[in-house]
C-alpha cells in the first residue's frame, strides 16, 4: 500500500521527517468509522425509545427476546449457555499508547463485575461461607485458578467469559483480568440478563461446571428473589468429567424443560473468532475490544438473517429423532417383560388380601388350615420383597469388585472408554460446521477431511484397547454378557456414527447393580427412547413459540419505526417545531446545538433506511416462514399478522420495482454454474459431505 501511494503522490512525511506509517492512519479510520456506526445505532435507539430487551431482539435474537402478539402464548423460558475462553488474551508489555479503556455495550462494564466481587464477598462473610475444593471444578482446567499462572503472569487481560442463547447468538461477553473462571464473571453476566427480561421469567443456564455455579449461589444465598426462576444444568460436551450422579441432575438429556439445547453455542463462536487471536495479543486494549465487539455483531447479524433457517433445521432434526425413538420403542414394546415378578407377586398379595376380606366366619375350624396358609404366603412373599429391595437399593459401589483382579479390569475398562469418549466429543467438534445447514466451500470441507483423518489413527489404538480389554473383562468376570450385541468388537464406522448421548457410553457392567436397566440392554434403550420423545416434545413446543416470537418482534418492530416516521413527517409538513409536545422525544437525542426542526431532518433519512433493511430482513424471512409455519401447525390458517403485514410489503416492492420497460435477459457466461458462494472455492451441500465422510443422518448434531 505504501509502495503504491508513493507512486501516486510525493511521500508523506511526519513532523521529523520519518515516513508516515499508514497502519496507523488507517486503524485510526477504521476506529472512526465504527464510532460513527455505533453513534447512530445509538442514535436510532434514542428515536425508538428501545428497551434492553428489545435491544437484545433487534441484535441478538428476536426468538430468545421478542414478545409475542398473542397474550395468551405462554411465555418460554430463556436457555442460555456460559463459558470461558483463554485463548483471547492480551499481553501485558503490548502497545500502552492508547486513550482511557472503553468498553463495547457487548461487554459486562468492568464497574459491574467488581460491584459483583464486592456482593459476593459480602454473602460469604454474611453466611460464614469457607472455601471448600469442590472435584468438578477441579476437573476443568480453566475453572481451577491454581493452573496455568506461568501463562498468566505474562498477561493483562487473560480471557473472555461469554454468553450465548440457544441459537448461538452472543449475548454478552466479559473480560477476563486475570485468574480462570472466577465465579463473579458469570454471576454479573447472568445478572445483567436477569435485569434485562421481564420479572418472573425462566432462565435456564447451561455452565461446564452448572452443578458448581448452582452450589455456589446457594452457599452464599445469592439472587434470592430469582432463585426460583433460576435453573441450571451442564453443557452436553463436558458432563463425561462430572460424575454419574452430577449427570443425572444437571443433564439437559435427562431433566425436563430443555429440549434438544446443547449448551455448546460458545464453542462454536469461540472457533469463529479464533483467528483473532495471534492480531489482538499485541494489539492495544481498546482495539482489542472493539474488534472483538465488531466481529460478534457480524456474528449476530449474521445469526438474524438465518434464525428460521436454522428453526427449520432444528424441527427436521428433532422430527428424525421423534421418528427414530418411535421406532425403537415399537420394537420393544412387542418383547415379553422379564421383569413382571414384582407385578406378580403384587397381583397375589392383592388377591390374598381379597380372599382374607370376604372370609367371614374366621371362628369357622375348617378355615384355619388356609388362613395358615395365606399368612405363610404372606410371609414367603415379604421376604422375596426384602431381598429385592436389597439388591435394588443403596448407591452401587463403583468400580469395585470382590477382589483386586476384577477392580484392576474395572479400571481398564474405564480408563479406556474415558479415552473413547474424549475421542468422540472432539470427532463431532471437528464436524460441527456440517450441522449448520449451510453450505459448506470446498476448502472447509478439505480441512474437515483432513482434520478426521489424522484423528482416525489414534482413535483406531483407542478402540482396540478398548476391545482387548472389555473382551478380557467380560471372558473372565461376565462370561453370558460376552455374546450380547452391544458387547461385540467396536468398529471405527460404529464409533464415528454414535452420538454422545447413545446408550453406549453407560457403563452398565461396571456397577453392581440388580436393576433391570442395568441388566438388559433393551431396558436402557427404551429409556434413552422415552427421554429422546420427552425433549423432542418440548423442542417442538419451543420452536412454536419462539417462530411466533420472531414473527411478533418483526411485526411490532415494523409498526414501531412506521409510527416514528409518519410523525416526523408530520411536524415537517406542518413546520410545527414541538408545539403540542407529542414530539418530547425528540431534544434528548445529542445532535449538537441544533433546533428540533433540523433535528427531524437528520433523523428522517436514518429512519427510512432503517426501514428498509427491516423489510429486507423480513423478506428474507418470508419463504422459511410459511414452510415452517405450516409444518408447525399442519395446515391451519394463517392468522398471524405477519402475513397481512408481509403482503402490503410485496406490493409495496412490487410497485416500486415494476420496469418500465422488458427487462433483458441476463447473459450467462461460461464457468457461472462453478462458482460457488464463497471465495474459497465450489459450494457444497452438507449432505454430500456427510455421504463422502459415510455417517448416518442426524449423527453429526449431537443437540437435536
Amino acid at each position: 500500500m505504501r509502495s503504491w501511494l508513493e507512486e501516486q503522490s510525493p511521500p508523506l512525511l511526519t513532523a521529523s521527517g520519518k515516513s508516515r506509517d499508514f497502519r496507523t492512519n488507517f486503524s485510526a479510520t477504521v476506529d472512526i468509522y465504527r464510532n460513527l456506526l455505533n453513534r447512530t445505532e445509538s442514535m436510532a435507539n434514542e428515536v425508538l425509545e428501545l428497551t434492553r430487551q428489545e435491544r437484545l431482539a433487534r441484535d441478538t435474537c428476536p426468538a430468545c427476546f421478542g414478545k409475542s402478539i398473542d397474550a395468551a402464548d405462554t411465555e418460554s423460558p430463556l436457555i442460555i449457555c456460559l463459558d470461558g475462553n483463554f485463548q483471547q488474551r492480551h499481553h501485558a508489555a503490548a502497545s500502552k499508547n492508547y486513550h482511557p479503556l472503553m468498553t463495547p455495550s457487548k461487554f459486562v462494564q468492568p464497574k459491574a463485575v467488581a460491584a459483583m466481587d464486592s456482593t459476593i464477598e459480602l454473602h460469604e462473610h454474611l453466611n460464614h461461607v469457607r472455601p471448600t475444593s469442590d472435584k468438578c471444578a477441579e476437573a476443568h482446567k480453566a475453572a481451577d485458578d491454581t493452573r496455568n499462572q506461568s501463562t498468566w503472569k505474562a498477561s493483562d487481560d487473560t480471557g473472555l467469559m461469554g454468553c450465548c442463547c440457544r441459537h448461538d447468538a452472543v449475548v454478552s461477553l466479559a473480560n477476563i483480568s486475570g485468574g480462570g473462571e472466577k465465579r463473579k464473571y458469570p454471576l454479573a453476566i447472568l445478572n445483567q440478563i436477569i435485569s434485562s427480561v421481564e420479572p418472573g421469567r425462566g432462565i435456564r443456564v447451561l455452565y461446564d461446571i452448572g452443578c458448581t455455579l448452582k452450589k455456589f449461589i446457594l452457599l452464599r444465598d445469592m439472587f434470592r428473589e430469582e432463585r426460583d426462576c433460576l435453573t441450571f444444568g451442564t453443557s452436553v460436551f463436558h458432563l463425561y468429567v462430572h460424575n454419574w450422579k452430577c449427570q443425572i441432575e444437571f443433564s439437559p438429556r435427562f431433566n425436563e424443560g430443555w429440549g434438544l439445547s446443547d449448551g455448546e453455542g460458545l464453542e462454536r463462536l469461540w472457533s469463529f473468532l479464533s483467528p483473532l487471536i495471534s492480531s489482538l495479543w499485541y494489539s492495544t486494549r481498546n482495539h482489542r475490544l472493539a474488534a472483538l465487539a465488531h466481529k460478534v455483531d457480524f456474528y449476530n447479524t449474521r445469526g438474524i438473517h438465518q434464525i428460521v433457517q436454522w428453526l427449520r433445521q432444528k424441527h427436521r432434526i428433532a422430527s428424525a429423532k421423534q421418528l427414530d425413538a418411535e421406532k425403537t420403542l415399537g420394537s420393544l414394546i412387542v418383547l415379553r417383560n422379564p421383569f413382571d415378578v414384582n407385578e406378580d407377586q403384587e397381583a397375589t398379595l392383592t388377591r390374598l388380601r381379597s380372599e382374607l376380606n370376604n372370609m367371614v366366619d374366621l371362628f369357622n375350624p375348617s378355615s384355619y388350615n388356609r388362613i395358615l396358609e395365606m399368612v405363610h404366603e404372606f410371609a414367603t412373599a415379604e421376604e422375596r420383597q426384602r431381598a429385592i429391595a436389597t439388591n435394588l437399593g443403596g448407591v452401587p459401589m463403583h468400580l469395585t469388585g470382590p477382589n483386586d483382579e476384577e477392580r484392576n479390569a474395572r479400571l481398564l475398562v474405564w480408563h479406556a472408554k474415558s479415552r473413547l469418549y474424549v475421542h468422540a466429543v472432539e470427532l463431532h467438534a471437528e464436524r460441527q460446521p456440517l450441522s449448520r445447514g449451510t453450505p459448506v466451500g470446498t476448502t472447509l470441507t478439505t480441512r474437515i477431511l483432513a482434520a478426521m483423518d489424522r484423528r482416525k489413527k489414534p482413535i483406531q489404538t483407542s478402540l482396540k484397547k478398548f476391545n482387548i480389554y472389555r473382551t478380557d473383562y467380560l471372558t473372565r468376570f461376565a462370561p453370558n454378557c460376552l455374546t450380547l450385541p452391544e458387547n461385540q468388537p467396536l468398529t471405527y464406522h460404529t464409533f464415528s456414527n454414535l452420538s454422545l448421548d447413545h446408550a453406549f457410553w453407560q457403563v452398565v457392567y461396571l456397577y453392581h447393580s440388580q436393576a433391570p436397566w442395568a441388566l438388559s440392554a433393551d431396558v436402557r434403550k427404551g429409556i434413552q427412547a422415552v427421554l429422546v420423545m420427552d425433549r423432542t416434545a418440548e423442542e417442538f413446543v419451543m420452536i412454536r413459540q419462539e417462530l411466533n416470537n420472531v414473527m411478533s418482534w418483526a411485526v411490532n418492530h415494523h409498526q414501531k419505526i412506521c409510527e416514528r416516521i409518519d410523525n416526523i413527517e408530520l411536524r415537517r409538513d406542518a413546520a410545527v417545531n414541538d408545539i403540542d409536545g407529542t414530539n418530547e422525544w425528540l431534544p434528548d437525542i445529542k445532535l449538537g446545538d441544533i433546533d428540533n426542526t433540523t433535528k427531524m431532518q437528520l433523523v428522517l433519512p436514518i429512519l427510512v433506511e432503517y426501514k428498509a433493511r427491516h423489510e429486507a430482513l423480513m423478506i428474507n424471512w418470508a419463504l422459511d416462514v410459511v414452510e415452517l409455519w405450516d409444518q408447525i401447525h399442519e395446515g391451519d390458517n394463517r392468522e398471524h399478522s405477519w402475513f397481512n403485514l408481509m403482503d402490503c410489503i410485496a406490493d409495496q416492492h412490487v410497485r416500486r420495482d415494476e420496469p418500465a420497460g422488458r427487462d433483458e435477459e441476463p447473459v450467462r457466461r461460461e464457468g457461472d454454474d462453478n462458482v460457488g458462494a464463497d471465495d474459497a472455492g465450489e459450494e457444497l451441500d452438507p449432505a454430500d459431505v456427510l455421504s463422502m465422510l459415510d455417517l448416518e443422518a442426524g449423527v453429526v448434531d449431537i443437540a437435536g
